[in-house]
């Protein structure tokens, strides 16, 4: 009897290692890093340049001299001027007639986040990373008698890297090559593209509107892109007014958006493996003559999570279409 006792124990033990083992191999392992710091976006201040008494006019130009917001501060160039005010013909700073101020502060310093996490040996095991950020971003176009059209383009690109090879400097590194990342390397988590236009400028001595025809009550009594003018609101007592020709001012805004995003990277093997998240500021044009631009990134974080992909379920697999 205690012969078969100690074959059943034995068993016993053999089947409890196999379980662990089993267990460690397709159980998962977590790790996450991360910064607190927080951009800020508030309203931008507005500088007025005309005015009827000194308590409209922006505190750098604050007194109202013949309608217009004036300061005693000579001047050149507008550099020689506050923020909230530019360089009148008067040879004084005046009220800028615009918004003045920064809009977007705060934020993270950092441009890249590190971890490492160590895997088993074992077929499908995978990692899946998920880089959080909060993004912000600000663009700014103007328009004047000699700028008519404007483009201010700026985004933010995450990028992953798993076992790459590490270059630059403490504080803002660079990687390159490490294994390969699905679906894709590198995600724009956000990108804005604001384009404005406007022919009023230069159509000032043109820019007058037909005279009024066809009586109309409201606005869908006239041909599209009319509007009915009509004081009494009486039936038919009013008149469709067509727009000007060749006076228009056109704003286009494009924006693309991801914040999180999952990538998943098959694992060789075991081993400690190092995470690696890098992000920076993209746009093709990101400040033109009529268009500034500026991002902040923070909080960030990332997530790295080893999981299993077993033999019965379906295969990982990504598309190019």
């Amino acid at each position: 009897m205690k012969k078969l006792a100690g074959v059943g124990a034995a068993i016993t033990f053999v089947f409890l290692l196999t379980a662990t083992s089993a267990s460690a191999d397709s159980s998962g392992n977590f790790t996450a890093t991360g910064t607190s710091a927080s951009c800020v976006a508030t309203p931008a201040t507005f500088s007025a340049s005309t005015c009827t008494n000194s308590g409209q006019c922006p505190a750098g130009a604050p007194t109202c001299v013949a309608g217009i917001c004036t300061s005693t501060t000579a001047c050149t160039t507008s550099s020689d001027c506050p923020g909230d005010t530019v360089c009148g013909l008067s040879g004084v700073c005046v009220g800028a007639g615009a918004f003045t101020g920064a809009t977007l502060s705060g934020g993270t310093s950092l441009t890249s986040l590190t971890t490492d996490i160590r895997t088993p040996n074992g077929y499908g095991t995978t990692l899946l990373i998920r880089p959080s950020l909060a993004t912000g971003l600000f663009t700014r176009t103007s328009l004047s008698t000699t700028v008519t059209d404007a483009t201010a383009d700026v985004g933010i690109q995450v990028c992953l890297f798993v076992d790459p090879v590490v270059s630059g400097t403490p504080a803002h590194p660079t990687f390159t090559g490490g294994l390969p990342v699905f679906p894709s390397q590198c995600v724009v988590y956000d990108q804005r593209i604001q384009q404005v236009s406007n022919t009023l400028f230069g159509n000032l001595a043109t820019c007058i509107a037909p005279a009024p025809a066809g009586a109309c009550t409201t606005d869908t009594d006239c041909p599209v892109g009319n509007t009915c003018t009509n004081p009494t609101d009486g039936a038919g007592a009013g008149l469709c007014q067509a727009p000007a020709p060749g006076c228009n001012f056109q704003v286009l805004l494009t924006t693309l958006s991801a914040h999180s995003f999952d990538f998943v990277v098959p694992m060789p093997g075991n081993g400690t493996h190092h995470v690696a998240v890098l992000w920076s500021e993209i746009g093709t044009t990101k400040s033109t003559t009529g268009g500034t631009t500026a991002s902040c990134v923070g909080p960030a974080e990332i997530t790295v999570q080893q999981v299993k992909n077993f033999h019965n379920d379906s295969r990982i697999s990504f598309t190019n279409n």
